[in-house]
């Protein structure tokens, strides 16, 4: 015993020394960038200067090089810049890496109004890389101007539902699993059609019409009611810009109430749910997302996903007809599951039930604010890469389970019962952990749960555990990266894949989590968002099969960002667009 101890105390004595020396050489590249500073800013295109780590090829060197990242507006070969263009390779005797500005420091750098970047500052804090624990943060004096901070908006306080107890469950019942894009809509289309009565739903967004139009026929079908809350922001590109999306057939969620209403009349009982909206003219119970993605049918069959109801989560395949190579690469990986059990299923109408209720006083209608229009330009070196690999579907699979061999099932809601439950598990891993989710924001001043929660998957990894991480391949991805790499998570062990949109874990190939949480202070204590735990092999086996397969085909290690940076509200020639808050969701 002592010899295993004495092992796995090498490696976090290692990382102790690891970072205090990084630490060091970041406080004097903070102090030489506020010194000295303004001469790098004089040079054309430079918009941002912060410590950081040095990417070659999109990824981190190799032994990983600490400098000043430059950010530009454009990211030119040197032979287009002008004389006396070229920034240094050097500056007061630390490197200088070059990189594209991030969506909201072009933002910035573009003027817009204060109340808008008010906004987005404060609802893009976590993924835009403000509240990030970037290298040398604890040293910089100020981190974004006072004018484009907008000030936190008081959240009212979360009542939990009298008499509902979020208690593991064993029994029997029928479990199907399944994963987008290849079977997404393909089980979700019929889980609708089947409803005898009623269906209540919960969800962060509901714009595809395929979706619409089954629900809505099934509802007419049926005779009972439709009890649907919704996160009241606008998720969709611009009309003329949703031709090169693929959410281009979409439709606004108010269109989505209108067409229900006009169906089924007073049977349709719909709100929108209590998030502070981002102009800060209405108070909410959630801060930043009503991220949950939950229906249950008749009270008795449960769906529960990472993926939204849009055309780029649960893509309508057979109307599309490609082929599995362009389906994985342009629609979303999502997880599924579809549960016949009337405990499960009512435990969570009975707490969507109760979202409503709670939101129904504080009724705002979908958000106006205009963001900005995001165009992201292709990316033919990645396009390439994807090219070379051999694909296949992942085909759904169900599993039985009877009162002789019941399976055991705990269901997690934030705020309620998340971190602590998700802390055990990763601390329950004896050989290995597949994590897969949209990313992970490891932020300055995080909560006490989300602290907790990131250290136990850290501690894991110094203890010898096979670890392996993929994260989504948009947003901010080099900022988030650095603050991983800052807080001591190995590179080695993390992959990027594009679309990567579920939340995922599997310990030890025998537990799985599924659900639709964030791994951000926000997302994992105090947004809703809803998941399951499932203690047995054989459907963490299924899932474990799935996240191979997207570690080995669909993942890597280059940031896409490093070439190919999202533009703010511009035409790119072969580009196609997205809402700022799908880049920066939280």
């Amino acid at each position: 015993m002592g010899t295993k101890n004495s092992r796995r105390g090498s490696p976090n004595r290692s990382l102790r020394v690891r970072l205090k020396v990084d630490e060091r050489r970041f406080q004097k590249i903070v102090s030489i960038i506020e010194k000295y500073g303004d001469e790098l800013c004089h040079y054309p295109g430079v918009i941002n200067l912060r410590a950081g780590y040095r990417f070659r090829k999109g990824w981190f060197t190799d032994p990983a090089e600490t400098v000043i990242v430059v950010s530009v507006l454009q990211k030119k070969p040197v032979s287009l810049l002008p004389p006396g263009g070229v920034l240094p390779k050097k500056f007061h005797g630390i490197g200088v890496d070059v990189k594209p500005a991030t969506p909201l420091e072009q933002a910035r750098h573009k003027g817009a109004p204060v109340a808008l970047l008010a906004a987005l500052t404060d609802k893009t804090a976590a993924a835009a890389g403000d509240d990030l624990a970037l290298p040398g943060w604890q040293f910089v004096h100020e981190v974004v101007p006072s004018s484009a901070l907008g000030a936190a908006a008081a959240l009212l306080p979360y009542k939990k539902p009298p008499n509902l107890k979020l208690d593991p469950v064993t029994d029997a019942m029928t479990v199907t699993c399944c994963a987008s894009p290849e079977e997404g809509f393909l089980q979700l289309g019929p889980f609708l059609k089947k409803v005898n009565d009623r269906f209540t739903i919960a969800m962060y967004d509901f714009t595809a019409p395929h979706v619409a139009n089954t629900l809505k026929a099934a509802m007419k079908q049926a005779g009972g009611p439709l009890s649907l809350i919704l996160d009241p922001k606008v998720a969709l590109p611009s009309p003329k810009q949703k031709k090169n999306s693929n959410k281009k057939n979409d439709i606004r969620e108010e269109v989505v109430e209108t067409q229900l209403k006009s169906a089924l009349g007073k049977r349709l009982r719909f709100v929108w749910a209590a998030v502070t909206s981002r102009d800060k003219v209405t108070q909410g119970i959630f801060p930043n997302a009503y991220h949950i993605k939950v229906a249950v049918r008749d009270g008795n069959a449960l769906w529960l996903s990472s993926g939204n109801w849009q055309s780029s989560n649960q893509p309508d395949v057979n109307k599309l007809k490609l082929a599995i190579a362009a389906l994985q690469q342009k629609y979303n990986r999502e997880w599924h599951v579809l549960i016949q059990h009337a405990g499960l299923s009512s435990l969570y109408e009975k707490f969507i039930q109760w979202d409503m209720q709670q939101a129904a006083p504080l009724q705002v209608h979908p958000e106006a604010f205009a963001a900005p229009i995001l165009a992201v330009p292709p990316n033919p070196a990645l396009l390439a890469a994807l090219a070379a690999k051999t694909y296949k579907a992942s085909p759904p699979q169900t599993f039985t389970f009877s009162r002789e061999k019941p399976i055991r099932v705990q269901p997690l809601l934030t705020p309620d019962n998340y971190a602590a439950h998700v802390t055990e598990l990763i601390q329950s891993a004896k050989r290995t952990i597949c994590f897969q989710n949209q990313y992970i924001k490891i932020s300055k001043q995080p909560s006490a749960e989300f602290e907790k929660v990131v250290k136990a998957l850290l501690d894991q990894q110094q203890n010898e555990i096979d670890v392996k991480i993929i994260l989504r391949n948009e947003g901010d991805v080099r900022s988030m990266l650095e603050a991983l790499r800052n807080k001591g998570f190995p590179e080695q062990n993390i992959k990027l894949q594009s679309g990567c949109h579920n939340k995922g874990i599997i310990v030890d190939s025998k537990i799985a989590l599924v659900g639709s949480h964030n791994w951000s202070s926000q997302g994992v204590t105090r947004n809703r968002d809803a998941s399951l735990i499932f203690y047995n092999a054989d459907i963490a086996r299924y899932f474990e099969a799935i996240f191979m397969y997207d570690w080995n085909t669909l993942a890597y290690q280059v940031a896409a960002t490093e070439t190919a940076m999202p533009v703010v509200s511009a035409k790119v020639a072969g580009a196609t667009y997205m809402p700022w808050s799908d880049y920066y969701e939280d």
